[in-house]
């Protein structure tokens, strides 16, 4: 069996949250001036003094992608309410991100530059990591009708989805320690 619909309705998840983080960060606008790029994008330490060596946010980075991916994993066992939670959450934060870069006066562009290079293999993981995730509430469904719960037909589609997601944030995160770092660094000029 195939996750399309779980797929699709994933994404409109993550969008969700992402256009409420996006419209919260205007409500509220925000507060701190001091705020730097690399701050704003969780790469910087958190006196802000910072940005920590590429293995340093590799770890970092890995640790929390793989949180999330399990996470998102977990809907498989609650009925898909922590699927669910965990992409809005997620999306959220994106739109905040996005919202007070603007709000800051930083351009879209850069934004773009910042999270373009490891922001859709990561998106790509969550939302496959979420589609499994999301089919926990079909299986929940079908076992309280016939009182088993059981992934036969599932099985395959389900652990390939799992693992296309894990190999995608590991990448993502190996891209984000390097390439989104080192832009990062040439955008603030700390070479």
């Amino acid at each position: 069996m195939r996750l399309q619909r779980e797929v699709l309705i994933a994404g409109a998840l993550w969008v969700v949250g992402t256009v409420s983080g996006w419209w919260t960060s205007w409500l509220l606008g925000t507060s701190d001036e001091e705020t730097g790029l690399s701050q704003i994008f969780g790469l910087g330490t958190g006196d802000g003094s910072s940005i920590p060596a590429t293995a340093t946010l590799f770890w970092h980075i890995i640790k929390r992608n793989i949180l999330v991916l399990g996470l998102l994993l977990s809907g498989l066992v609650t009925w898909g309410t922590a699927t669910t939670a965990t992409l809005l959450y997620n999306g959220f934060r994106l739109g905040w991100i996005v919202g007070i870069s603007q709000l800051l006066g930083i351009p879209l562009l850069t934004v773009g530059l910042v999270l373009l290079p490891h922001g859709p293999l990561e998106l790509a993981g969550f939302i496959a990591g979420g589609a499994v995730g999301l089919r926990g509430w079909v299986l929940g469904c079908h076992a309280q009708r016939s009182g088993c719960f059981k992934i036969d037909g599932d099985s395959a589609s389900l652990i390939r989805a799992a693992a296309a997601g894990i190999c995608a944030v590991l990448v993502a995160a190996m891209v984000e320690a390097t390439v989104t770092r080192a832009i990062v660094l040439r955008m603030i000029g700390n070479e």
